[in-house]
């Protein structure tokens, strides 16, 4: 019998918002110290991160002088996180596997098995991820 995946909708729509919101982070990040308060994008772009800032110190101004390596661990494993999102909603976007969303259906095909392993490692990077953000954002 061969192997068929049946996803959910919600699991794509976590995997959209989880694109969406690890692009952003990574993007506030990767922009520093122009994403801070007061610099030239922050007002456009990244107002909303303020208030994060001021309470994780690891994404305010203080760590990015110093040089705070932790959060650019995170962003590197969001990164990766980030790919498998892509790689697990490209593989349902694929001419004839969309239909899953309305119908019910199952994909087939030699891609099955892929997109349902790129689901798995996408929860599994993205739990890793928390329990390593959690263990070093609680202030010391």
């Amino acid at each position: 019998m061969p192997f068929t995946h049946k996803p959910r909708y919600w699991i794509a729509v976590w995997c959209f918002v989880s694109l969406v919101s690890g692009w952003y982070d990574m993007l506030y990040v990767w922009l520093r110290p122009h994403s801070l308060p007061g610099g030239k994008w922050h007002a456009p772009l990244f107002k909303p991160m303020a208030q994060w800032a001021a309470l994780d110190n690891l994404y305010g101004a203080q760590a990015c002088i110093q040089g705070d390596t932790v959060l650019l661990t995170k962003i590197s494993i969001s990164c990766f996180e980030v790919s498998l999102h892509l790689a697990y909603l490209c593989q349902l976007a694929r001419p004839g596997a969309l239909r899953w969303t309305l119908e019910g259906k199952r994909v087939t095909g030699r891609f099955a098995p892929q997109i349902a392993l790129y689901g798995l490692l996408a929860f599994v990077v993205q739990a890793t991820k928390q329990m390593f953000y959690s263990r070093f954002s609680i202030p010391r």
